[in-house]
């Protein structure tokens, strides 16, 4: 499979792309963005998922991230991906919903920040680290695309 690789490095704001890169088959392929779900692609996806946190919490974990200096670039961009997923309606068209104001590397429990919409959420397997404590264990989105 080939696959067009975004630069993060020499192209902090994305107006270019890094180039292609080939990716081994797998019978799972995770796409991940802000649009990877929108309508036009939706017909061709099997699951979606849709991963939702408060304005404040999002603009936290960027500034952390990325530091103050790109406080208006986070603003403007929540502004407009708002207006782009109401035009769209991408959260509606989610097969699990995943409330990620409260997540972390590693979900506890999926009933505390998971709730299915539509169809039943593909068989993962859980780790038993303790008797009364259930962890999923997900692959690191790297890890998948080397």
């Amino acid at each position: 499979m080939l696959i067009k690789v975004r630069d993060w490095e020499n192209d902090e704001f994305g107006s270019s792309l890094k180039g292609w890169k080939t990716v081994a088959w797998s019978p799972v392929v995770v796409l991940e963005g802000l649009t990877c779900t929108r309508a036009a692609a939706a017909d061709r996806l099997t699951y979606r998922i849709w991963v939702e946190a408060p304005n404040e919490v999002r603009l936290r974990r960027g500034l952390e991230r990325d530091g103050e200096t790109h406080r208006q670039l986070w603003l403007n961009s929540m502004r407009t991906e708002r207006q782009f997923f109401t035009a769209d309606a991408t959260p509606a068209r989610a097969d699990l919903r995943v409330n990620g104001s409260r997540m972390s590397p590693t979900i506890r429990s999926p009933r505390s920040c998971c709730s299915t919409t539509r169809k039943k959420p593909p068989t993962l397997s859980l780790k038993q680290t303790r008797a009364d404590s259930p962890r999923i264990k997900l692959p690191r989105l790297s890890n998948v695309l080397r």
